[in-house]
Protein backbone atom coordinates (compact mmCIF):
# COMPACT_ATOMS: atom_id res chain seq x y z
CA UNK A 1 0.00 0.00 0.00
CA UNK A 2 3.04 2.56 0.85
CA UNK A 3 5.23 1.43 -2.65
CA UNK A 4 1.52 2.13 -4.02
CA UNK A 5 1.34 5.72 -2.58
CA UNK A 6 4.77 6.35 -3.24
CA UNK A 7 4.57 5.43 -7.18
CA UNK A 8 1.10 7.14 -7.30
CA UNK A 9 3.32 10.24 -5.91
CA UNK A 10 6.13 10.05 -8.52
CA UNK A 11 3.54 9.89 -11.31
CA UNK A 12 1.57 13.12 -10.69
CA UNK A 13 5.09 14.31 -9.88
CA UNK A 14 6.70 13.32 -13.14
CA UNK A 15 3.10 14.63 -15.43
CA UNK A 16 3.61 18.18 -13.29
CA UNK A 17 7.39 18.42 -14.46
CA UNK A 18 6.41 17.69 -18.00
CA UNK A 19 3.64 20.14 -18.33
CA UNK A 20 5.80 22.57 -16.78
CA UNK A 21 8.54 22.27 -19.01
CA UNK A 22 6.41 22.16 -21.93
CA UNK A 23 4.65 25.65 -20.96
CA UNK A 24 8.27 27.26 -20.50
CA UNK A 25 9.26 25.97 -23.77
CA UNK A 26 6.12 27.69 -25.19
CA UNK A 27 7.05 30.82 -23.33
CA UNK A 28 10.13 30.88 -24.56
CA UNK A 29 9.55 30.40 -28.28
CA UNK A 30 6.78 32.95 -27.82
CA UNK A 31 9.11 35.88 -26.58
CA UNK A 32 11.99 34.79 -28.77
CA UNK A 33 10.22 35.24 -31.85
CA UNK A 34 10.08 38.37 -31.94
CA UNK A 35 13.78 39.30 -31.30
CA UNK A 36 14.87 36.45 -33.95
CA UNK A 37 12.67 38.67 -36.30
CA UNK A 38 14.33 41.99 -34.55
CA UNK A 39 17.61 40.75 -35.13
CA UNK A 40 17.01 39.88 -39.15
CA UNK A 41 15.51 43.19 -39.67
CA UNK A 42 17.76 45.23 -36.90
CA UNK A 43 20.97 47.70 -38.75
CA UNK A 44 24.23 46.23 -36.75
CA UNK A 45 25.12 47.09 -33.58
CA UNK A 46 27.37 49.85 -32.33
CA UNK A 47 29.57 50.57 -29.12
CA UNK A 48 30.06 53.85 -27.56
CA UNK A 49 32.81 54.43 -25.55
CA UNK A 50 31.87 58.03 -23.65
CA UNK A 51 34.94 59.39 -21.65
CA UNK A 52 32.92 62.32 -20.02
CA UNK A 53 29.89 59.72 -19.48
CA UNK A 54 27.20 62.36 -20.78
CA UNK A 55 24.87 59.50 -21.35
CA UNK A 56 21.47 60.88 -22.63
CA UNK A 57 23.22 64.04 -24.63
CA UNK A 58 25.56 61.23 -26.06
CA UNK A 59 22.98 58.66 -26.96
CA UNK A 60 20.63 61.55 -28.17
CA UNK A 61 23.00 63.14 -30.84
CA UNK A 62 24.72 59.69 -31.73
CA UNK A 63 20.56 58.54 -32.49
CA UNK A 64 20.73 61.80 -34.49
CA UNK A 65 23.46 61.16 -36.68
CA UNK A 66 22.09 57.65 -37.18
CA UNK A 67 18.69 58.31 -38.78
CA UNK A 68 20.78 61.17 -40.82
CA UNK A 69 22.29 58.08 -42.38
CA UNK A 70 18.74 56.51 -42.65
CA UNK A 71 18.38 54.04 -39.80
CA UNK A 72 15.32 53.84 -37.12
CA UNK A 73 17.29 53.92 -34.11
CA UNK A 74 15.44 50.98 -32.37
CA UNK A 75 16.68 48.86 -34.82
CA UNK A 76 20.12 48.96 -33.99
CA UNK A 77 21.83 47.42 -31.08
CA UNK A 78 24.11 50.22 -28.73
CA UNK A 79 26.34 49.46 -26.34
CA UNK A 80 27.42 52.12 -24.08
CA UNK A 81 30.01 52.61 -21.58
CA UNK A 82 30.79 55.79 -19.47
CA UNK A 83 33.89 56.13 -18.16
CA UNK A 84 32.55 58.66 -15.02
CA UNK A 85 35.56 59.80 -13.09
CA UNK A 86 33.53 58.21 -9.83
CA UNK A 87 33.76 54.95 -10.88
CA UNK A 88 37.09 55.41 -13.48
CA UNK A 89 39.61 53.67 -10.74
CA UNK A 90 37.60 50.61 -10.81
CA UNK A 91 35.88 50.94 -14.52
CA UNK A 92 39.41 52.29 -16.76
CA UNK A 93 39.08 52.73 -20.49
CA UNK A 94 41.12 49.72 -21.00
CA UNK A 95 38.61 47.36 -19.87
CA UNK A 96 35.51 49.28 -21.14
CA UNK A 97 37.28 49.14 -24.54
CA UNK A 98 37.89 45.14 -24.28
CA UNK A 99 34.57 44.91 -22.67
CA UNK A 100 32.75 45.64 -25.64
CA UNK A 101 35.18 44.04 -28.35
CA UNK A 102 33.87 41.05 -26.04
CA UNK A 103 30.61 42.03 -26.81
CA UNK A 104 31.41 42.16 -30.76
CA UNK A 105 29.73 45.12 -31.88
CA UNK A 106 29.51 46.15 -35.78
CA UNK A 107 31.38 49.58 -35.23
CA UNK A 108 32.37 51.33 -31.59
CA UNK A 109 32.18 55.12 -31.53
CA UNK A 110 34.94 57.03 -28.75
CA UNK A 111 36.45 60.39 -27.98
CA UNK A 112 39.38 62.19 -26.48
CA UNK A 113 43.02 60.99 -27.07
CA UNK A 114 42.62 58.50 -24.22
CA UNK A 115 39.60 57.03 -25.60
CA UNK A 116 41.16 56.42 -29.47
CA UNK A 117 44.34 54.87 -27.57
CA UNK A 118 42.06 52.72 -25.58
CA UNK A 119 40.58 51.48 -28.06
CA UNK A 120 42.76 51.06 -30.71
CA UNK A 121 44.68 48.79 -28.48
CA UNK A 122 41.66 46.23 -27.99
CA UNK A 123 40.89 45.93 -31.63
CA UNK A 124 42.56 45.99 -35.30
CA UNK A 125 39.27 44.50 -36.77
CA UNK A 126 36.62 46.80 -35.87
CA UNK A 127 35.94 49.69 -37.29
CA UNK A 128 36.72 52.92 -35.29
CA UNK A 129 34.58 56.30 -35.25
CA UNK A 130 36.56 58.88 -32.96
CA UNK A 131 36.34 62.42 -32.23
CA UNK A 132 39.84 63.62 -31.38
CA UNK A 133 41.87 66.55 -32.04
CA UNK A 134 45.40 67.63 -33.44
CA UNK A 135 46.96 65.44 -30.44
CA UNK A 136 46.13 62.47 -32.49
CA UNK A 137 48.42 62.86 -34.62
CA UNK A 138 51.08 64.65 -32.94
CA UNK A 139 51.02 61.92 -30.57
CA UNK A 140 51.89 59.31 -33.62
CA UNK A 141 48.28 57.55 -33.08
CA UNK A 142 47.33 57.99 -36.71
CA UNK A 143 50.27 59.11 -39.30
CA UNK A 144 48.16 61.78 -40.90
CA UNK A 145 44.74 62.61 -41.67
CA UNK A 146 44.78 60.82 -44.97
CA UNK A 147 46.61 57.63 -44.08
CA UNK A 148 44.39 56.12 -40.35
CA UNK A 149 44.85 52.74 -40.77
CA UNK A 150 42.52 50.40 -41.94
CA UNK A 151 39.93 50.36 -39.22
CA UNK A 152 39.54 54.02 -38.33
CA UNK A 153 37.49 56.91 -39.68
CA UNK A 154 36.22 60.26 -37.50
CA UNK A 155 36.31 64.02 -36.42
CA UNK A 156 39.25 65.95 -35.68
CA UNK A 157 38.49 69.92 -33.55
CA UNK A 158 40.90 71.87 -35.38
CA UNK A 159 44.27 72.35 -34.00
CA UNK A 160 43.53 76.50 -34.43
CA UNK A 161 43.28 79.12 -31.87
CA UNK A 162 40.01 80.49 -32.76
CA UNK A 163 38.21 79.30 -29.71
CA UNK A 164 40.67 80.35 -27.16
CA UNK A 165 40.98 83.98 -29.27
CA UNK A 166 36.96 84.25 -29.10
CA UNK A 167 36.73 83.35 -25.62
CA UNK A 168 39.60 85.63 -24.77
CA UNK A 169 37.62 88.75 -26.51
CA UNK A 170 34.82 87.83 -25.04
CA UNK A 171 36.34 87.96 -21.37
CA UNK A 172 37.85 91.42 -22.04
CA UNK A 173 34.55 92.92 -23.13
CA UNK A 174 32.84 91.54 -19.96
CA UNK A 175 35.35 92.87 -18.26
CA UNK A 176 37.15 96.06 -19.90
CA UNK A 177 39.52 97.00 -17.25
CA UNK A 178 40.95 93.68 -16.44
CA UNK A 179 44.77 93.07 -16.15
CA UNK A 180 45.43 89.45 -15.54
CA UNK A 181 43.35 86.51 -17.40
CA UNK A 182 44.69 83.22 -16.89
CA UNK A 183 44.13 80.33 -19.33
CA UNK A 184 44.06 76.72 -18.34
CA UNK A 185 45.98 74.86 -20.63
CA UNK A 186 46.29 71.08 -20.75
CA UNK A 187 50.26 70.23 -20.37
CA UNK A 188 49.84 66.77 -22.16
CA UNK A 189 48.41 68.57 -25.01
CA UNK A 190 51.30 68.75 -27.82
CA UNK A 191 49.00 71.61 -29.61
CA UNK A 192 48.49 73.43 -26.43
CA UNK A 193 50.84 75.90 -27.00
CA UNK A 194 50.53 76.91 -30.77
CA UNK A 195 46.76 77.33 -29.20
CA UNK A 196 47.42 79.63 -26.95
CA UNK A 197 50.51 81.39 -28.31
CA UNK A 198 47.91 84.12 -30.62
CA UNK A 199 46.20 84.71 -27.26
CA UNK A 200 49.43 85.43 -25.47
CA UNK A 201 50.03 88.25 -28.44
CA UNK A 202 46.63 89.47 -28.70
CA UNK A 203 46.76 89.90 -24.86
CA UNK A 204 50.38 91.77 -24.90
CA UNK A 205 48.56 93.78 -27.49
CA UNK A 206 46.15 95.00 -25.05
CA UNK A 207 48.52 95.45 -21.88
CA UNK A 208 46.79 92.51 -20.51
CA UNK A 209 49.09 89.82 -18.69
CA UNK A 210 48.27 86.43 -19.63
CA UNK A 211 48.75 83.65 -16.87
CA UNK A 212 49.27 80.18 -18.01
CA UNK A 213 47.94 77.76 -15.38
CA UNK A 214 48.63 73.95 -15.88
CA UNK A 215 46.63 70.77 -15.28
CA UNK A 216 46.86 67.04 -17.58
CA UNK A 217 45.37 65.18 -14.33
CA UNK A 218 42.44 66.10 -11.94
CA UNK A 219 44.73 66.59 -8.94
CA UNK A 220 46.29 69.16 -10.98
CA UNK A 221 43.28 71.19 -10.92
CA UNK A 222 43.32 72.09 -7.25
CA UNK A 223 47.45 73.35 -7.58
CA UNK A 224 45.94 75.81 -10.74
CA UNK A 225 43.28 77.37 -9.54
CA UNK A 226 45.37 77.68 -6.10
CA UNK A 227 47.38 79.89 -8.03
CA UNK A 228 45.04 82.33 -9.31
CA UNK A 229 44.39 84.24 -5.92
CA UNK A 230 48.13 84.83 -5.58
CA UNK A 231 48.40 86.62 -8.81
CA UNK A 232 44.68 88.38 -8.72
CA UNK A 233 42.97 87.00 -11.99
CA UNK A 234 40.32 88.86 -13.18
CA UNK A 235 39.11 86.06 -15.37
CA UNK A 236 39.77 82.51 -16.60
CA UNK A 237 39.52 80.71 -20.31
CA UNK A 238 39.08 77.31 -20.32
CA UNK A 239 39.61 75.75 -23.62
CA UNK A 240 37.65 73.37 -26.00
CA UNK A 241 40.01 70.80 -24.73
CA UNK A 242 38.21 66.80 -25.15
CA UNK A 243 40.35 66.22 -21.53
CA UNK A 244 38.61 69.46 -19.96
CA UNK A 245 35.31 68.17 -21.11
CA UNK A 246 35.55 64.85 -19.26
CA UNK A 247 36.13 66.89 -15.90
CA UNK A 248 33.10 69.36 -16.29
CA UNK A 249 31.80 68.93 -13.12
CA UNK A 250 35.14 69.39 -11.23
CA UNK A 251 36.00 72.55 -13.43
CA UNK A 252 32.41 73.95 -12.71
CA UNK A 253 32.95 73.60 -8.62
CA UNK A 254 36.74 75.15 -8.46
CA UNK A 255 35.35 78.05 -10.61
CA UNK A 256 32.25 79.04 -8.27
CA UNK A 257 34.28 78.19 -5.24
CA UNK A 258 36.97 80.61 -6.45
CA UNK A 259 34.25 82.90 -7.85
CA UNK A 260 36.50 83.62 -11.03
CA UNK A 261 33.95 84.58 -14.20
CA UNK A 262 35.38 81.76 -16.61
CA UNK A 263 34.59 81.47 -20.34
CA UNK A 264 34.16 77.48 -21.14
CA UNK A 265 34.86 76.13 -24.59
CA UNK A 266 32.11 73.36 -24.66
CA UNK A 267 27.76 74.72 -24.27
CA UNK A 268 27.81 71.89 -21.13
CA UNK A 269 29.66 73.66 -19.06
CA UNK A 270 27.28 76.26 -19.11
CA UNK A 271 24.19 74.00 -18.68
CA UNK A 272 25.40 73.08 -15.80
CA UNK A 273 26.48 76.57 -13.99
CA UNK A 274 29.36 77.88 -15.84
CA UNK A 275 29.26 81.72 -16.92
CA UNK A 276 29.51 81.60 -20.76
CA UNK A 277 30.75 79.16 -23.53
CA UNK A 278 31.86 79.49 -27.11
CA UNK A 279 33.05 76.65 -28.99
CA UNK A 280 31.91 73.49 -30.87
CA UNK A 281 28.75 71.94 -30.72
CA UNK A 282 29.56 68.45 -28.65
CA UNK A 283 25.74 67.51 -29.80
CA UNK A 284 26.50 68.68 -33.55
CA UNK A 285 30.52 66.65 -33.14
CA UNK A 286 28.76 63.51 -31.74
CA UNK A 287 26.04 63.07 -34.22
CA UNK A 288 28.70 63.50 -36.98
CA UNK A 289 30.25 60.54 -35.43
CA UNK A 290 26.60 59.19 -35.74
CA UNK A 291 26.27 59.52 -39.49
CA UNK A 292 29.82 58.12 -39.77
CA UNK A 293 28.65 55.03 -37.74
CA UNK A 294 25.80 54.52 -39.80
CA UNK A 295 27.71 54.37 -43.28
CA UNK A 296 29.85 51.83 -41.98
CA UNK A 297 27.05 49.34 -41.10
CA UNK A 298 25.84 50.07 -44.15
CA UNK A 299 29.08 49.01 -45.77
CA UNK A 300 31.34 52.13 -46.31
CA UNK A 301 35.49 51.01 -45.99
CA UNK A 302 36.39 53.33 -42.72
CA UNK A 303 39.85 54.15 -44.85
CA UNK A 304 37.80 55.36 -47.22
CA UNK A 305 36.12 57.84 -45.41
CA UNK A 306 37.65 60.94 -44.72
CA UNK A 307 38.62 63.08 -41.48
CA UNK A 308 36.47 65.59 -40.76
CA UNK A 309 36.00 69.05 -39.01
CA UNK A 310 33.29 70.08 -36.79
CA UNK A 311 30.50 72.62 -39.01
CA UNK A 312 32.03 76.35 -38.47
CA UNK A 313 28.31 77.42 -38.00
CA UNK A 314 27.74 74.96 -35.16
CA UNK A 315 29.96 76.81 -32.50
CA UNK A 316 28.04 78.06 -29.95
CA UNK A 317 28.06 81.42 -27.54
CA UNK A 318 26.06 80.31 -24.80
CA UNK A 319 25.19 82.74 -21.59
CA UNK A 320 24.36 81.83 -17.71
CA UNK A 321 22.45 85.27 -16.71
CA UNK A 322 21.71 83.26 -13.16
CA UNK A 323 25.70 82.28 -12.80
CA UNK A 324 26.57 86.27 -14.17
CA UNK A 325 23.85 87.43 -11.07
CA UNK A 326 25.95 85.40 -8.31
CA UNK A 327 29.24 87.14 -9.97
CA UNK A 328 27.72 90.49 -9.27
CA UNK A 329 28.53 90.87 -13.15
CA UNK A 330 26.44 92.59 -15.64
CA UNK A 331 26.57 90.98 -19.38
CA UNK A 332 26.99 93.35 -21.92
CA UNK A 333 24.16 93.97 -24.62
CA UNK A 334 26.73 93.10 -27.65
CA UNK A 335 27.52 89.84 -26.31
CA UNK A 336 23.98 89.21 -25.46
CA UNK A 337 23.06 89.99 -28.93
CA UNK A 338 24.98 87.72 -30.61
CA UNK A 339 24.53 84.52 -28.15
CA UNK A 340 23.24 81.43 -29.63
CA UNK A 341 21.22 81.31 -26.21
CA UNK A 342 20.97 83.38 -23.06
CA UNK A 343 19.89 80.98 -19.68
CA UNK A 344 17.73 82.89 -17.30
Amino acid sequence: MRRSNVRARDAIADRYHMRRRELLLLLSTAMTAPRLVLAQQRGGSIGILDPTCQREATLAAVREGLEDAGFSFPLVAVEYRGACWTDRHFNPLATLAIDLVICDVDVIVTATLSGIQAVKAATSSIPIVFIGDGNVITTGLIESPDELGSNLAGIALSSESEGYLKQFELLTELLPHARVIAALVNPNSKIAQRQIQQVQEAALGMGIQLKILKAGIDFNFETAFAELASVHVAGLLVGADLFFDTWHKRLISLTARHAIPTVYGWREFTEFGGLMSYGPSRAAIWRQAGVYAGKILKGANPADLPVQKPNPKRFELVVNQKTAGILDLTIPQTILASADEVME
